[in-house]
């Protein structure tokens, strides 16, 4: 087990032995604090990506649970099981080791979809949502899905070096603050290979799966407009018209949502992370 320090509080690594799977988490907070937070994650993404507001609702009382999902990070990557379900069940196997039968469930990215579906499947577990810039529910084509995923896959290498590797993230999306939390977030994803060169740790096989989970999108839709649970939804003023528009279909699906949008890139929360800790502060005691 391993600490840093991180604003005013220590980030605690955990691993869980679940479902064949060995599960890496980022810890914040009392273990007996509450609520607890648990915290998904973007594909190609990992656990120290909430590295910026972990440390601020731990500071207000929380707990937070950021994982690596399978295939990320430092998690294992079997060879099968990225469907939205069992990755679902990995989530549910870590609340059900640590006892915990009501959680606010944050997700970023792809993680705020699989966080909207996971709260319409279990809303006996998931009690409030939290979405930071979702992925949209579904792509309208498949050269729709093949446009975004060509751009996610020129991230994974291979690079000659870290710093090659920081300048391609840097260039993907160059309004993104790049703070150093940011940058441990970065390199926390990539990886060293014998021969020097720099590549993600989310192999390209696991990625492809991770595209296969999405192709049914109405699976999905459906199960986001079974969603009860209070929602609050940061959407990224920054972002087209067009990208904008594929977030507010999940406002247009689940009653009971509120919605906030920030001068800020896809990455809300670690551009703005006083601002996105503060609003779910409020959101939770608003909604206790």
């Amino acid at each position: 087990m391993t600490t840093v320090q991180s604003v005013s509080t220590v980030a605690v690594d955990r691993f869980y032995d679940v479902r064949n799977v060995r599960l890496h988490t980022i810890q914040w907070g009392d273990r007996a604090a509450a609520p607890v937070v648990i915290m998904l994650h973007g594909v190609g993404g990992n656990a120290q990506s909430f590295n910026t507001i972990g440390p601020r609702l731990a500071a207000a009382g929380l707990r937070a649970i950021a994982i690596d999902q399978r295939g990320s990070g430092t998690s294992s990557s079997p060879e099968t099981g990225y469907d939205i379900d069992e990755c679902g069940a990995d989530i549910e196997a870590i609340c059900a080791v640590e006892n915990l039968s009501s959680v606010v469930v944050v997700g970023h990215s792809r993680g705020g979809w699989q966080a909207a579906y996971l709260a319409g499947r279990r809303p006996d577990l998931v009690a409030k949502v939290v979405l930071i810039d979702p992925a949209r529910i579904g792509f309208a084509s498949e050269d729709d899905a093949e446009d975004f995923y060509r751009g996610v896959r020129a991230l994974f290498g291979p690079f000659g070096s870290l710093d090659e590797a920081i300048a391609a993230g840097r260039e993907r999306d160059p309004a993104v603050r790049w703070t150093p939390e940011r940058e441990a977030s970065f390199l926390a994803g990539l990886t060293t290979r014998e021969d020097g060169s720099v590549v993600a740790r989310t192999s390209l096989d696991v990625l492809e799966q991770l595209r296969a989970a999405r192709a049914d999108g109405n699976r999905v839709r459906d199960m986001v407009a079974a969603v009860t649970a209070p929602t609050l939804m940061f959407v990224s003023a920054k972002a087209s018209p067009d990208r904008q528009a594929q977030k507010l279909e999940y406002a247009q699906l689940i009653p009971d949502i509120r919605v906030e949008k920030v001068d800020a890139t896809h990455a809300i929360h670690q551009d703005e992370p006083d601002l996105v800790a503060t609003m779910i502060l409020e959101f939770l005691a608003a909604t206790a």
